[in-house]
């Protein structure tokens, strides 16, 4: 991760970022950042067993995926959702985990690109 990407992610945690509250650009920082971390140390069986508090929506992993250009991870997400409401604990995440797991360098920097194109919204 980056300099400004890691300075971007601190600045919006540290004003009181909210996942269902906090605007929806920094809902990308933050949740982007904070998915991909977790998918890459454990994958969706991870991900789905530490949620957020408070809460996120589940569909904001899909939609923030999406702003950034990541679509196929975005699908991925989408993809994992449905699984884990309809199995829960049996859910089988292999197929998708390999989709998010080593793209870290890339999605972050699609995510550095935004954070560039959309600085004011951002402070």
């Amino acid at each position: 991760m980056d300099e400004l990407l890691a300075e971007t992610f601190d600045r919006i945690v540290n004003r009181g970022f909210d996942p269902r509250n906090s605007s929806f650009p920094d809902r990308v920082v933050v949740l982007v950042v904070s998915a991909q971390g977790i998918i890459d140390n454990g994958g969706f069986a991870y991900f789905h067993s530490l949620p957020f508090d408070p809460p996120a929506d589940p569909e904001d992993f899909e939609r923030v995926y999406t702003e950034i250009g990541a679509d196929e991870c975005a699908t991925a997400f989408r993809e994992a959702l449905t699984r884990h409401r309809a199995q829960a604990a049996d859910a089988n995440y292999d197929d998708l985990d390999v989709v998010l797991n080593g793209a870290s360098e890339e999605i972050y920097a699609r995510l550095t690109g935004w954070i560039l194109e959309h600085e004011a919204e951002l402070r």
